[in-house]
């Protein structure tokens, strides 16, 4: 789910190392296209509003008429009869087509797009205020293809994947072991649980990523070594923006101090909690998760579930408890 987000930051990162890529630099400069708040359309919208979600760029739009997700798999409605709930959104997602990333965000984010509206935007200027947004997620990933030359999931296995040995993880399924790929499942009315069908997103980078622990692993292991200045993928330099806190109490009406809130502040989508971790939370349908990296003691932590039960929590507390208690 959405730690996937973390992968389009160090993506982005790798660019500036390159000299590719200026995180101020104005996204309307990048695309071929051009993105504006209609309330205010002289403020530029830069690559820092994307990665720490400051764009203003909402994900309240509409797109009950075509949705972004659709379905791999046939799916019968019967076999979810137990939930109205989930016969609801099984019905919203029949309804998606495949569309790329700038059909995405064409629709979206341009007056003439089938999803525009005005309230796809808040009504404060580009970088003043913080509205965690997929859709800026989605931007940030297009702009990663623009200044490479490569589409995003082919960036990200030459450039992050193969250089760390991330040999069972890819956006698709098609680009690992499917039969091996976890089934996703959903709680009914009476919490019991209904396999979700298989589905694929139309901004895929935002949240899609498939991997396994130990790929995961292998990736916290080198984000362990670029906090300290070690790292292979990044320079030292790239390593201290990715991690480094943008925002501040301006930014934010209110703020948990909760210490997996990862709604605190940000680096380069990689959130810093007030616990000072850098984390990151996930959830769709089907899937919870998180990934956190502490610095103060070198430890991090991953773990993901195939349904959204609130009971995972339990997991991420007793997790924590156990390296404050036992890792010093």
């Amino acid at each position: 789910a959405s730690i996937s987000k973390t992968f389009i930051g160090v993506s982005l990162m790798l660019l500036l190392d390159e000299g590719k890529l200026n995180l101020d630099e104005p996204i309307n400069s990048i695309l071929p296209y051009e993105i504006v708040n209609p309330y205010f359309p002289n403020d530029t919208i830069t690559v820092r509003h994307l990665v720490t979600h400051t764009s203003t760029i909402t994900d309240n739009f509409d797109d009950t008429d075509g949705s972004i997700y659709w379905f791999l798999e046939d799916v019968d409605l019967m076999d979810f009869s137990s939930s109205f709930e989930l016969v609801d959104r099984i019905g919203y997602f029949t309804l998606g087509e495949p569309i790329d990333l700038d059909e995405y965000i064409t629709r979206v984010c341009l007056p003439n797009g089938k999803w525009y509206d005005e309230e796809n935007f808040l009504n404060k200027p580009p970088g003043s205020t913080f509205e965690y947004s997929n859709m800026g997620a989605t931007l940030a990933a297009r702009i990663v293809e623009i200044k490479s030359g490569k589409s995003f999931d082919q960036f990200t296995k030459e450039k992050i994947f193969n250089p760390l040995l991330m040999n069972h993880t890819g956006w698709f399924y098609e680009d690992v072991d499917a039969a091996l790929a976890a089934n996703l499942y959903e709680l009914d009315s009476l919490d019991q649980p209904l396999r979700f069908p298989r589905y694929r997103d139309a901004g895929y980078p935002e949240g899609q990523l498939k991997s396994n622990v130990e790929d995961m692993t292998k990736y916290l292991q080198e984000m362990i070594r670029g906090y300290n200045g070690e790292g292979e993928l990044l320079s030292v330099e790239a390593y201290k923006t990715l991690f480094t806190p943008q925002l501040d109490e301006s930014h934010f009406e209110e703020r948990s101090d909760y210490e997996f809130d990862d709604e605190y502040n940000f680096g380069v989508f990689w959130a810093i909690s007030a616990a000072d971790l850098r984390l990151h939370n996930g959830v769709m349908d089907g899937v919870y998760s998180f990934l956190y990296l502490n610095p103060e003691n070198n430890v991090a932590v991953i773990a993901f579930c195939n349904t959204p039960d609130n009971s995972f929590g339990t997991i991420r507390r007793k997790l924590r408890a156990f390296e404050k208690e036992k890792i010093k």
